[in-house]
């Protein structure tokens, strides 16, 4: 992790948000609660050397589909995810209410809702307890994006501890900046493109043992647009260069006087340094071009 923060520092960024969950082969983990003390430190000092702060902790969890075999143990393991986050200076946790998926079949929308809220607010009040902000991302599933679905959850657990991570895509993020913008504790700055949204869910859903049928339904589309999402090669989409309307979100949150990093999410396994500084020369640029009256 070193060498990335130097990286990132060389580059101009201020600070780093840190995964701790697996990453699979080779990566494994960036950082866990199980780490022992001497690599915090080491990190913290790694950190300090190069000017660079820990911006957010992202662990990996479902309230309704618990991974660690019980709410109870999964509302544990946010928890010490927690205290990881004060130990490295993080203000906030970026957590997935329910991970990246939808509702499941045959459980209603308010016992979906109830089931989070739940577990969420034992997370929420210790999390105020240790000065940490918990940020639910609108990622994943179409359920986590819709606006009224984030608004509801936090309507049911109100603190000034709990708000959102605001995940770029092409729908509903606007929407999200205009009716929640003031709840926005933390953003990913992801570009995409319709196509490879469109490919992304059918992968996704196909994986949940849904039919072609049933998908282009489900995500509204023609068959034609199926193909061509279907048969898609991922490449690189730049910062800027899709479409997520990225001023209209910059200009809202702004609006909404946010106050948090920005933070870009980049997914390059081909150069992802080039992929980063492309990315903080288009921060940089349209944070100065809505700064201008």
């Amino acid at each position: 992790m070193a060498d990335v923060i130097s990286s990132i520092a060389g580059i101009g960024y201020g600070a780093i948000e840190i995964v701790t969950h697996g990453l699979g082969w080779p990566i494994g983990y960036h950082l866990n609660p199980d780490f022992d003390r001497s690599y915090i430190e080491r990190l913290n000092e790694t950190l300090q050397a190069h000017k660079v702060k820990v911006a957010c902790i992202s662990p990996s969890n479902d309230f309704c589909r618990p991974r660690a075999g019980s709410k109870e143990r999964e509302v544990e393991h946010i928890n010490r995810n927690i205290d990881l986050a004060v130990k490295v200076g993080a203000p906030v946790i970026r957590i997935q209410a329910t991970g990246l998926r939808d509702i499941p079949e045959g459980v209603s929308r308010s016992s979906f809702i109830e089931t989070i809220v739940n577990a969420l607010g034992k997370c929420v009040d210790y999390g105020k307890s240790q000065g940490v902000k918990l940020a639910i991302e609108t990622h994943g599933g179409v359920w986590a994006l819709v606006p009224e679905n984030m608004r509801d959850l936090l309507d049911a657990v109100r603190s000034d501890y709990l708000g959102i991570c605001l995940h770029t895509h092409i729908d509903y993020t606007v929407e999200t900046v205009s009716t929640l913008g003031g709840k926005v504790l933390h953003v990913h700055l992801s570009e995409t493109s319709r196509v490879a949204q469109r490919s992304y869910y059918i992968y996704a859903l196909r994986r949940r043992g849904r039919s072609d049928s049933d998908i282009m339904k489900e995500l509204g589309i023609t068959g034609e647009e199926f193909e061509e999402a279907s048969s898609w090669e991922p490449r690189e989409i730049y910062l800027g260069e899709g479409e997520v309307d990225f001023e209209r979100i910059f200009t809202g949150l702004k609006d909404a006087g946010y106050s948090g990093w920005w933070n870009f999410e980049g997914h390059s396994t081909v150069n992802p340094e080039e992929d980063a500084r492309r990315a903080y020369s288009y921060i940089e640029g349209l944070l100065r071009k809505i700064a201008t009256p």
